[in-house]
């Protein structure tokens, strides 16, 4: 079952590098030329949040919602929450910005608000979300 897994993580992180590459937004102060080295250029959010027993059933139509809202975003390459499969009440975070400005503009939009007011009803047990620039991107075969 885990090998399953780690080939569905792999597929993703191979899609988002080619989406990341051969993305074509303009905005967040990225140029069409820019996006042809995007693999170098963007930002990456990711990480974990372990919420209470039957929490995860209240956070999947919140985080679904704001999912969409933000992945329609200038700026934004790829947004998703991902539910762990060995951990069911381990949700993973997955973010691809082309740039801080584009992430920074994300923390100031009306559903980042909505977002965090939905949240008041789950409770979290461990929240751990970093970012990080990942240089050059190459498939991993």
């Amino acid at each position: 079952m885990l090998g399953g897994f780690v080939s569905i993580t792999f597929a993703i992180a191979a899609l988002a590098t080619t989406r990341a590459r051969h993305c074509v937004r303009e905005g967040a102060g990225v140029t069409l030329k820019d996006n042809l080295k995007m693999e170098t250029l963007m930002l990456v959010v990711t990480g974990t949040i372990d919420v209470n027993d039957g929490d995860v059933e209240k956070l999947k139509p919140i985080v679904a919602k704001m999912a969409a809202a933000s992945r329609a975003e200038e700026g934004c390459i790829s947004y998703a929450f991902y539910q762990d499969l060995e951990e069911p009440n381990r949700v993973r975070v997955y973010e691809e910005w082309v740039n801080q400005d584009a992430l920074s503009a994300h923390f100031q939009t009306p559903h980042m608000a909505e977002f965090n007011r939905s949240l008041g009803d789950v409770k979290f047990q461990n929240m751990d979300i970093k970012k990080f620039e990942p240089g050059e991107m190459k498939p991993v075969m």
